[in-house]
C-alpha cells in the first residue's frame, strides 16, 4: 500500500521516530535539571559552605597591598603642586581659586583600597584553601546541570521549529492532519493535496521566505521546514491515492482537505488582497514559536497521552467498573468524571481523546449504549476537565492577563465542573439511561478485588516517583512540574508492566517497542494539533487586523447585554480556532470590552472557558468529534451516520447531547453570576 510505504518513508526520515523520542527525552531531562540544579546549589552550600563562592575558583588579585601609604602621598602631593604651578592651573585658579592638597583626605582613601586588596587577597586563600577534589568533581556536576538546562532553555524556538515539521510531515505522508471527513476517493486525495500543495508553496512559503530575509535567523529554518513539507505533500500528490476508489466528484470531497488548510487559504487571501501585506502570515504563523515553552509542554502532554495508551491504566480503571454491571447512562457519566483529571493534567480537551477514546468508547458499547451515545460521551471526555488544576491553558490565560491569577480561575473551575457533572446526570435521567441493575455483593466481589490488586501496583508506583520529586528535588506536583513528572511516571508504568508479564511469563511488547509506539503516534497527532494551533494563530491574526471585534460597541446599556453578545463571539471563535491561539486572541480584544462593562476578570475567563468548549463541540467544525471519529472504527463512523433512528433525538444524539448540557452550563455560568450580585 501506498499509504504505508509514505508512512515507513517518514518513519526512515526521522530514524524511526528515534529524533522525536530523543528531543521528548531532552525536554524531560532539562525540565528535571531544573529541579536538580536548584538542589544542588542548597546541598553544595551544606556540605562545603558558601558553595556559591567556591563553585568557581577565583582570579589571583592583581592589586598590591603591600606598600607605603606615607611614601605614596608625598609622591601625590610632590605631583599636586608640580601640576598647580603651571600656567594653565594658574588660570584655573583665578576661575577657581587656590586649593592646597588635602592630605588626610587622600590618606583615608588610600587606606580604604588598601583595606579592599586586603580584603581580596584574603579571600583568595580562603577559597584556594578550601578547594578539594571532592567540591571540584561537584562542581563539575553542578555546573554541567546548569548548562545542559541552559542550552536547552536556549534553544526552544529551534527545537518547536524542528518538533513542528518533523512531525508535520509524517502526518502528512500518513494522511492524518484533522479533517471533517476522512479521504474516501483518489479524487479526494488529489484534491486534499492539491489544495495542500498550493497553500504551503503558493501561500505560506513565499511569504516566510520574504519575512526571514528581513529577521532572524530562526526563520530561516520555518523557511526550510515549509519546503520539507511541501515536498511530502507533492510526494503524496504523486504518488498516493492507491488503494482508493476511483470516483467522481462529490462535494463531500472538500470535506477532506486537512482544516490547517483552509486556514492557511483564507489568511493568505485576506492579507494578500485586503491588507497588501505578503508577510502577515508569516508573522502570525511565527508567533507560535515565541511560545515555544507552553506548546513544547503540549508536545509532552500529547506524548504523556500516548504513554497512557501503550499502559494499561485506561482498561484498568475500566475493570473496577465492568463487574458492577452499570448502565449506559451511569457508566457514560463516570466516564466523563474518571477522565476529567487526566483531561486536566494532559492541559488539552483533545489528547485525553486520542489517548483513551477508543478505550471509553468500546467500554460504554459493552456496556449497552447506543453508538451514538458512546461518541457523544467519548467527545464529552476532553471537556468537562479543563477548567481544573492544573491545566495549562489556565496557565496561559493568567500570564497574559495581569488581572487573573491561576488560583482564582481554579477555584471557580471547581464549581463549574461540578455545575457540568451534575446537568450532564440530569440530561442522562431525562433519557432514561440513568438505570443500574446492581448485582449481588458475591458476583461483584472477587472479580473487583482482582481489579483493585492490578491497578494498585501502578498506582503506588505513581506515588512514589511524584513523592520522588517532591522530597529529593523539592518540585510538587502543579501546572508548572506535571509536564515533566507525569512522562516521567508514565515511564516508570511501563517499565513496571513489562516487568511483571515477564515474571508471570507472559508475553507483551518491550518497553523500547512501546516507546517506539508512542513516539510513533505522538508524531503523527502532535504534527496534526501543531499545524492547527500555527494556523490558528494567522487566522486569529485575520481576526484581529479585520476589526470584526470593533463591530461591538465599547460599552453595553448593561453587563447583561455585554455578557450576551461577548457569549455569541467566544462560541464562534471556539468553533474555529484551537484554544491556545483562541486565548492569546481574546486577551487583546473581548476581555478588554468585558472589564470595561463591568464584568469580572474571573467571571469572564470562566465564560470563556466554557464557550471554547462548547465551541469544540459544535458543528460546523466540532473539533472534539473530529478527534473522536479519528480513535473510532471507520465502519462503526460511517454506521452511525447513515443511521436513521427513532427520532430525531436519535439520529443527531452524539451532537445534541454534548450541545445540551455544555449550552445550558454556559448560560447558567455567564448570566447567574451577573443576576445575583
Amino acid at each position: 500500500m501506498i499509504k504505508n510505504k509514505a508512512v515507513n518513508l517518514a518513519g526512515r526520515v526521522i530514524r524511526g521516530n528515534w529524533v522525536l523520542l530523543a528531543v521528548l527525552v531532552s525536554l524531560l531531562l532539562a525540565g528535571t535539571s531544573a529541579m536538580l540544579h536548584s538542589q544542588l546549589l542548597g546541598l553544595g552550600s551544606e556540605i562545603f559552605g558558601d558553595y556559591a563562592l567556591l563553585r568557581g575558583k577565583l582570579a589571583a588579585p592583581t592589586c598590591n597591598a603591600n606598600f607605603d601609604i606615607e611614601q605614596r602621598l608625598d609622591v601625590l602631593e610632590q605631583d599636586f603642586k608640580s601640576n598647580n604651578s603651571s600656567d594653565e592651573s594658574d588660570s584655573l585658579d583665578d576661575l577657581l581659586g587656590e586649593s592646597d592638597f588635602d592630605r588626610a583626605a587622600s590618606r583615608a582613601s588610600m587606606q580604604g583600597a588598601k583595606a579592599l586588596c586586603d580584603r581580596k587577597h584574603q579571600l583568595f586563600e580562603q577559597n584556594a584553601a578550601r578547594q578539594s577534589p571532592a567540591l571540584h568533581a561537584f562542581a563539575v556536576l553542578e555546573q554541567a546541570v546548569e548548562r545542559f538546562g541552559l542550552f536547552v532553555l536556549e534553544q526552544q524556538k529551534l527545537i518547536l521549529i524542528a518538533v513542528l515539521f518533523l512531525c508535520a510531515i509524517k502526518a502528512t505522508l500518513g494522511r492524518h492532519h484533522i479533517a471533517f471527513r476522512a479521504v474516501s476517493s483518489r479524487f479526494g486525495h488529489h484534491l486534499a493535496q492539491s489544495l495542500e500543495v498550493f497553500a504551503l508553496g503558493g501561500c505560506l512559503l513565499p511569504a516566510t521566505y520574504s519575512l526571514a530575509a528581513q529577521q532572524s535567523a530562526n526563520l530561516h529554518w520555518v523557511v526550510i521546514g515549509v519546503i520539507a513539507l511541501l515536498l511530502a505533500s507533492l510526494y503524496c500528490w504523486i504518488r498516493g491515492g492507491a488503494g482508493l476508489p476511483t470516483v467522481g466528484y462529490k462535494l463531500k470531497d472538500l470535506l477532506s482537505v486537512p482544516i490547517y488548510v483552509y486556514m492557511l487559504l483564507i489568511s493568505a487571501a485576506y492579507f494578500a488582497f485586503v491588507e497588501n501585506h505578503l508577510t502577515g502570515v508569516a508573522i502570525y504563523f511565527s508567533q507560535l514559536f515565541e511560545q515555544a515553552d507552553m506548546f513544547l509542554k503540549i508536545g509532552l502532554y500529547v506524548w504523556l497521552g500516548m504513554l497512557i495508551k501503550q499502559s494499561k491504566l485506561g482498561t484498568q480503571v475500566f475493570d473496577l467498573l465492568r463487574p458492577l454491571r452499570l448502565g449506559p447512562g451511569l457508566f457514560a457519566w463516570l466516564s466523563v468524571l474518571l477522565l476529567a483529571l487526566p483531561t486536566a493534567y494532559t492541559g488539552a480537551s483533545g489528547i485525553i481523546i486520542i489517548a483513551l477514546g477508543a478505550t471509553v468508547y468500546q467500554e460504554l458499547r459493552a456496556s449497552g449504549a447506543r453508538p451514538s451515545l458512546a461518541m457523544a460521551t467519548t467527545a464529552m471526555t476532553g471537556s468537562a476537565g479543563v477548567v481544573l488544576r492544573p491545566c495549562l491553558i489556565i496557565v496561559l490565560i493568567a500570564a497574559l492577563n495581569k488581572e487573573v491569577v491561576t488560583d482564582a480561575l481554579y477555584d471557580w473551575g471547581r464549581w463549574v465542573f461540578l455545575l457540568t457533572m451534575v446537568l450532564f446526570g440530569a440530561v442522562l435521567w431525562l433519557m432514561g439511561e440513568w438505570r443500574w441493575q446492581r448485582p449481588s455483593w458475591q458476583v461483584v466481589a472477587s472479580p473487583l478485588s482482582e481489579a483493585l490488586r492490578a491497578l494498585a501496583k501502578p498506582l503506588l508506583l505513581v506515588v512514589l516517583i511524584v513523592l520522588g520529586y517532591r522530597l529529593v528535588l523539592g518540585a510538587q506536583l502543579d501546572e508548572f512540574s506535571a509536564p515533566v513528572i507525569l512522562p516521567v511516571a508514565l515511564l516508570g508504568v511501563l517499565w513496571l508492566e513489562r516487568w511483571l508479564t515477564k515474571r508471570s511469563g507472559g508475553l507483551r511488547k518491550s518497553c523500547r517497542q512501546q516507546l517506539i509506539a508512542s513516539s510513533s503516534e505522538t508524531s503523527l497527532h502532535l504534527g496534526a494539533l501543531l499545524m492547527l494551533m500555527a494556523l490558528s494563530f494567522t487566522l486569529g491574526g485575520v481576526i484581529e487586523r479585520s476589526d470584526v471585534v470593533s463591530l461591538l460597541p465599547q460599552v453595553f446599556a448593561s453587563p447583561l447585554t455585554c455578557m450576551a453578545a461577548l457569549v455569541a463571539m467566544l462560541v464562534l471563535i471556539g468553533m474555529v480556532m484551537e484554544p491556545f491561539g483562541a486565548v492569546v486572541l481574546v486577551s487583546g480584544t473581548l476581555a478588554t470590552i468585558a472589564y470595561n462593562n463591568g464584568i469580572e476578570p474571573v467571571h469572564f475567563w470562566m465564560v470563556t472557558l466554557v464557550a471554547f468548549e462548547l465551541g469544540y463541540l459544535s458543528p460546523p467544525v466540532a473539533l472534539n468529534h473530529l478527534l473522536t471519529r479519528q480513535v473510532i472504527p471507520p465502519a462503526e463512523v460511517q454506521a452511525l451516520e447513515e443511521s436513521h433512528g427513532d427520532n430525531f433525538w436519535q439520529r443527531h444524539e452524539r451532537f445534541l447531547l454534548p450541545l445540551s448540557v455544555m449550552t445550558t452550563v454556559l448560560i447558567l455560568v455567564a448570566f447567574v453570576p451577573l443576576i445575583v450580585r
